[in-house]
C-alpha cells in the first residue's frame, strides 16, 4: 500500500450529487456512505475547503466537464478516503490512519 504524510486530520473531497457514474462506464465510489466520482481530480485529498473549492472554481471557468452547479465540497474523515484511495495516510503527529 502506498503511503503519504498528512499535517492535517480533516479532508476534503469534490462530490457530485448525480446519482450515476460521472461519465458513462467511469464507476463512482463512496465514501461515509455518499457516491463520489472517480475521475483523478475528485479522488484528490485536499487540505483545506478552500483548497478544494478553488479547483472546483477552476473547473467550471475552464468549463470542464462534470463540474456544474451539483459539484461540492465535502468534509471527509480520512478513514473514508484512505479506503478509496488504498493510501496509507501517516499524520504529521505521528498517528497513522491505513486501510
Amino acid at each position: 500500500m502506498s503511503k503519504i504524510t498528512l499535517p492535517f486530520e480533516r479532508c476534503w473531497l469534490i462530490r457530485s450529487f448525480s446519482p450515476g457514474p460521472y461519465r458513462k462506464g467511469e464507476p463512482s465510489f463512496w465514501v461515509a456512505g455518499r457516491q463520489w466520482n472517480a475521475s483523478p481530480m475528485h479522488a484528490t485529498i485536499f487540505p483545506s475547503e478552500i483548497a478544494a473549492q478553488a479547483q472546483i472554481d477552476d473547473a467550471r471557468f475552464h468549463k470542464r466537464a462534470g463540474f456544474g452547479a451539483s459539484t461540492v465540497v465535502e468534509p471527509v474523515p480520512l478513514e473514508g478516503a484512505v479506503r478509496t484511495l488504498g493510501t496509507e495516510i501517516i499524520l504529521r503527529d505521528g498517528g497513522s490512519h491505513g486501510a
